[in-house]
């Protein structure tokens, strides 16, 4: 019998503190008048996180989980725990409690109600000013480019069978889960946390990686750096031009030119722009690349279902 819930769980070297991390979620959960179950999917972890998942399914028959072979990443996770979970709803949340269990009767009292996406808001973000102010660029630049503000959202949700439908039997390989869930329209209600500290470790997102993500998921969404690239070529050609005429004057007016330091700045600058424009449109035609070759997005080594 399908359960009413399943809670989506991505973990990644989270052994540490994963039992009794799972203790408070689930004990959140049995307040609610619902079936709950709870499908963990281990992102390719290289601790002992999957002799973990094998004594809590052990020890709770409503546990499932997958194994990754290898690390495909948070988006990967949350998309196979999506495909393989069997409730008619579900929430997607973190195992290290900054997504705080507590909310989840609510969250389920809000879907009763006939919404269909219930988002998990930050009051705050409980990350470092560098943190911030990068992540506060990200979303300022992507709803200027895409009309989608995400300021403030997290993964932590509960979809709608009809929403997790409709995520999963998406063709494109490289998806943005809180880009599309917001972009889709689907009746949504906001729920408000405060973000506490992680129970068990450390972020596992690098600066380097939050880097990348970011990047990846602007060109999921619009081609602004492509389009950028246009308004930088007219830039260089108005300042190429200024400089051209300047010198023309001064030929005419009998001045000495300045050498060849104008012209090598020139080129040097012609150059940096020729090469940056190489580089994000070869990124994009490495994404059509990744869509059309059509490998997975995991890889699944385990399945306790």
């Amino acid at each position: 019998m399908c359960p009413d819930v399943t809670v989506v769980i991505p973990v990644f070297n989270e052994a540490g503190a994963l039992a009794l991390n799972f203790a408070s979620i689930k004990a959140a959960c049995e307040s609610c008048d619902e079936s709950i179950s709870y499908l963990f999917v281990d992102d390719g972890s290289r601790d002992a996180t999957r002799e973990v998942l094998t004594q809590i399914r052990a020890s709770c028959e409503d546990v499932e989980y997958l194994s990754f072979t290898r690390n495909f990443g948070k988006e990967a996770a949350i998309e196979a725990g999506l495909a393989h979970a069997k409730g008619r709803a579900c929430i997607v949340m973190d195992s290290d409690l900054q997504h705080p269990p507590s909310l989840i009767p609510e969250m389920i009292r809000m879907w009763r109600e006939g919404y269909l996406v219930i988002d998990g808001v930050k009051r705050n973000r409980g990350d470092g000013w560098l943190r911030s102010l990068f992540s506060n660029g990200f979303y300022a630049l992507l709803r200027k480019t895409s009309g989608i503000d995400l300021k403030g959202r997290s993964d932590f949700k509960l979809l709608d069978r009809k929403v997790i439908d409709f995520y999963v039997n998406l063709r494109e390989r490289h998806k943005f889960f809180r880009g599309i869930i917001a972009w889709s329209g689907f009746s949504a209600k906001d729920v408000h946390f405060d973000v506490d500290p992680r129970s068990g470790g450390g972020s596992k997102w690098s600066f380097v990686k939050l880097l990348r993500y970011a990047f990846v998921n602007i060109a999921s969404f619009t081609y602004m750096p492509m389009m950028a690239l246009g308004w930088v070529g007219l830039l260089t050609i108005v300042v190429s031009s200024a400089i051209g005429l300047i010198s023309l004057v001064r030929w005419f007016l009998g001045e000495a030119l300045p050498g060849f330091t104008t012209v090598i700045l020139l080129l040097a600058f012609i150059g940096g722009v020729l090469l940056l424009g190489m580089g994000v449109v070869a990124y994009y035609i490495s994404l059509m690349m990744d869509e059309t070759r059509d490998r997975p997005s995991y890889i699944v080594e385990i399945c306790e279902q």
